[in-house]
């Protein structure tokens, strides 16, 4: 139980201090790598007392141990109390408590779960109970699985981050009773304040899989395509208001579209292109026909699509980056030719600039070696990366991943070719946090014909100058086909998607790596 200590010191909290108006007590967390420091800004009404108390355990711990009138309970245990914080808010109810943390090895993967509360109440000793924080202590290089998981077994989703940090996914395959995959309108956050997963209220407003998501200027999320029930491909879309945290039906595509890519243009706008129309995995000739070139625009303020450049020919596993000038670069992928009428395809090295102050698509520098379904990032210095990716070819149905990587410079319309990645990899997610450069997951081995190959598990990282790739971490379980994102400031990535546990249950859980 607590302390005779920190039992005066609540009693003398409730004699010295009169109750003042309730605020909304919070509690956010920043920091925690080993080696470093874990910080704590506290919110609460000015001039009142708080009591900050870190834990292993989630407890809970009942007041009544210290105030048999108070029935509620702390949501952390009270295995610290000597690392226990009282002080008080300043005049803006405000304040910070700091733990310095050693870079000893022996406390990575311990779980920190800390509550603050507030006193004295009226009747109660206690006024108000904070939400809690977690995180799992750990050296940078360090991965591991995130505090929750998912609340159902879950794959495809699309997932974004959200203007105050948190991490929206929307939609999925959701395995069901009778252990087939549905589409599904889920919408969850990953919230890195708790590393933990919540079920929202709000639902898409058309179920799906792979859907493209992509933050609005506003901070609203549109989701749109993607793949429905029995393979169908989507032209629909939803957008997620998280300030109101309602969902609303937005204006359909054109034409059906999965696999596509949709890049937020300067003006609000979201440009689309590319992915196919239709599966069709039984009529090989037929699918290629049904991989687009066209392009269009969603205008969020008048909720309508509008027709777009296309490209020169049909293409699907590109990637597209917004330019420091407002141009779209568009690179690579698996594009359709035509001879004598009959579909030719092949993956290709060129690349492309889509103009919206113009509206035209024109050619861009080729990269040097042709890649599909390749990792490409935009630097926080306007530069672009490209890693890694797919090359072969599609006729003789022999592919292979590659481990180059190429820099876009758009001030001299040029790439330039920079150090390998340690694997070769398709699929790779390209983070930077911490003023390096990482990726994590993918496959070494590909088959196009399947999507799929052997995962990769190693992660590496370089510097934005160098672009020397050096292994710095391994992942917990192998996560082929999955999204990393920079959360917590840049101080952790998170990577969501389902790993291989090796059972036959779906994974549910995230992963966090320390770059």
């Amino acid at each position: 139980m607590f302390s005779k200590l920190t039992l005066s010191a609540f009693c003398a909290c409730a004699v010295l201090f009169a109750p003042q108006a309730s605020a909304q007590a919070n509690l956010t967390r920043t920091g925690g790598v080993l080696g470093n420091v874990l910080s704590y800004s506290l919110e609460g009404a000015p001039g009142k007392i708080y009591v900050l108390l870190p834990s292993p355990s989630q407890g809970p711990t009942p007041l009544s141990l210290i105030d048999p009138l108070d029935p509620r309970s702390m949501d952390v245990g009270i295995e610290l109390l000597n690392r226990l914080v009282i002080g008080s808010f300043d005049g803006a109810g405000n304040a910070t408590v700091n733990f310095p943390l050693p870079a000893a090895p022996a406390l990575s993967g311990i779980p920190i779960y800390t509550q603050m509360m507030t006193v004295p109440g009226a009747p109660t000793i206690v006024d108000e109970i904070s939400n809690r924080t977690d995180l799992v202590l750990g050296l940078p290089g360090d991965s591991h699985l995130a505090l929750g998981e998912l609340s159902v077994e879950t794959a495809g989703y699309t997932s974004v981050v959200l203007d105050d940090g948190r991490v929206l996914l929307g939609g999925g395959g959701v395995v069901n009773g009778l252990g087939a995959t549905v589409p599904s309108t889920s919408l969850r956050i990953y919230n890195p304040q708790t590393q933990g997963f919540e079920d929202l209220a709000a639902s898409l407003t058309y179920p799906s899989i792979t859907a493209a998501g992509t933050k609005l200027s506003d901070g609203r999320v549109l989701f749109c395509g993607g793949i429905g029930a029995t393979d169908s491909v989507l032209s629909g879309a939803s957008i997620f208001d998280p300030s109101t945290g309602l969902t609303t039906a937005a204006a359909s595509m054109p034409v059906p579209r999965a696999q596509h890519t949709a890049t937020l243009l300067a003006d609000g706008r979201v440009f689309v292109t590319g992915g196919v129309k239709a599966l069709n995995s039984a009529d090989l000739l037929s699918a290629l026909g049904d991989i687009l070139g066209s392009s269009a625009i969603y205008d969020p303020v008048g909720n309508s699509w509008s027709a777009a450049a296309s490209m020169p020919q049909p293409a699907i596993g590109h990637s597209a980056t917004r330019l420091p000038s407002g141009r779209v670069l568009i690179t690579g992928g698996l594009e359709i030719g035509s001879l004598f009428g009959v579909p030719i395809p092949s993956i290709t090295a060129r690349c492309l600039f889509f103009n919206p102050a113009t509206g035209t698509m024109t050619s861009a520098p080729s990269l040097s070696g042709v890649r599909a379904l390749h990792g490409q990032i935009g630097l926080s210095d306007g530069r672009v990366l490209v890693a890694g990716g797919a090359a072969g070819d599609v006729l003789t149905q022999s592919f292979f991943s590659v481990a180059t990587c190429r820099v876009f410079n758009e001030a001299t319309n040029s790439w330039t070719s920079v150090g390998d990645l340690p694997e070769v990899r398709t699929y790779p997610n390209l983070v930077e946090a911490g003023g390096m450069v990482h990726v994590l997951s993918g496959v070494g081995t590909i088959d196009l014909t399947t999507l799929s190959g052997s995962p990769v598990v190693g992660i590496a990282s370089a510097d934005l100058t160098s672009f020397a790739w050096t292994s710095s971490g391994t992942m917990v379980f192998a996560r082929p086909l999955s999204a990393a994102l920079a959360v917590d400031g840049g101080e952790r990535i998170v990577v969501l998607g389902p790993g291989d546990n090796g059972t036959a249950v779906v994974d549910r859980t995230a992963e966090v790596f320390i770059p």
